[in-house]
């Protein structure tokens, strides 16, 4: 009996030194607490801004330990698709959200209800405590009837470092006309629009050189967009690399199309230099949210000829690639995986208003 109970010890032994091993650039998430269970991997590679964690598949609301390499932070999200940050950053040396002072039990909320993770370098932030991955916004939205807290969501730039921007024409339902006010790093800048597909009138933030504007952390921009009148109006956005491009063209007059630029009252902007930046813009846009034939919604995010989707009753995630007017995907949910391809249909002025899958699936909006 001894003998058997030592052996048992032995291969526990072993088998928990193993799940112990984490590379620098790496975050390993499990199942049950003391590095236990089912587990995944992620890391961020060579050429990667961060590693973007949509959904966690069969460790949705599951994760109960981890392991985070010296390099690396994680954010951590409530729901899919980045949306209800738990406040703050874990790293291998922050105990403030575990048990037992260390990572093999999560505490309290985080435990068995995180759905969606980011994970970024250090050295990509001064300060790590209350702030969040550097390479994206914070969108915060206005309080409303079910509660004092409205809601937020972290608009991620692509995981390619080459890739300048991110675009969302449309920013769904539970955010068209509701968004309070937006918080970015000093090296990124936003375009906000008062109407989906990137139309109507524009906020361009920040408006003015970096060291000119306030700061709610050590890097962070702060912008409550009722200073501008802006507030409760925002439908789509595009969130890109500071002088990466040059900013849209400030037009006079009023009316469609016209851009407010927002320094902050009492400072006076200075003037910015802005490098050319490639962008192609012969790929559909079919970012934003989709009807379906068969009574689902899906939030589809788009980084050039790559997308990913959400649909959240499902718990869906898909992915996929645009060829001109084709498109192909491929999707996992609680019932297993799929695969489809199908056909962009554009109307008059060129945009995606209909996409037809060869499964008979029919996608609108």
């Amino acid at each position: 009996m001894k003998k058997w109970i030592s052996v048992v010890s032995t291969v526990f032994l072993a088998a928990s030194m193993n799940a112990q091993s984490v590379a620098p650039n790496e975050v390993k998430v499990f199942r049950h607490p003391d590095w236990i269970g089912d587990s995944a991997s992620y890391k961020v590679e060579e050429g990667m801004r961060h590693k973007l964690v949509v959904y966690l598949g069969n460790l949705d609301n599951a994760i109960s330990s981890m392991l985070i390499g010296a390099e690396v932070a994680v954010m951590a999200f409530q729901d899919s698709g980045f949306n209800n940050w738990f406040p703050g950053v874990i790293t291998n040396q922050d105990k403030a959200y575990f048990k037992k002072g260390d990572l093999q039990g999560l505490k309290g909320q985080w435990n068995d209800s995180i759905s969606s993770l980011v994970v970024f370098r250090v050295k990509d932030f001064n300060q790590l405590r209350y702030n969040q991955d550097p390479w994206g916004v914070y969108l915060h939205k206005a309080p409303s009837s079910k509660g004092p807290d409205g809601g937020n969501r972290f608009i991620p730039m692509p995981e390619d470092a080459k890739k300048i921007e991110v675009r969302h024409g449309l920013l769904g339902n539970d955010w068209d006309n509701k968004l309070d006010y937006v918080r970015l790093h000093r090296h990124l800048e936003i375009t906000l629009y008062d109407q989906v597909q990137f139309q109507g009138e524009m906020l361009y933030l920040p408006g003015a050189s970096p060291e000119s504007l306030p700061s709610f952390g050590f890097q962070d921009l702060h912008f409550p967009l009722g200073r501008y009148d802006f507030a409760e109006k925002v439908s789509s956005l595009v969130l890109r690399m500071r002088g990466a491009v040059p900013p849209p063209p400030e037009r006079k007059g009023g009316g469609s199309g016209t851009v407010h630029r927002a320094p902050p009252a009492g400072d006076t902007p200075k003037t910015v230099q802005m490098k050319l930046g490639t962008i192609n813009l012969g790929i559909a846009d079919i970012s934003g949210v989709w009807k379906s034939n068969i009574g689902l919604v899906y939030e589809i995010v788009q980084d050039n000829d790559k997308f990913t989707w959400i649909v959240t009753i499902q718990n869906q995630l898909g992915e996929g690639l645009i060829t001109g007017d084709s498109i192909s995907a491929t999707w996992s949910d609680r019932k297993g995986r799929g695969s489809a391809k199908g056909k962009i249909i554009k109307n008059r002025e060129g945009k995606a208003v209909r996409i037809e899958w060869s499964n008979g699936v029919v996608f609108t909006r």
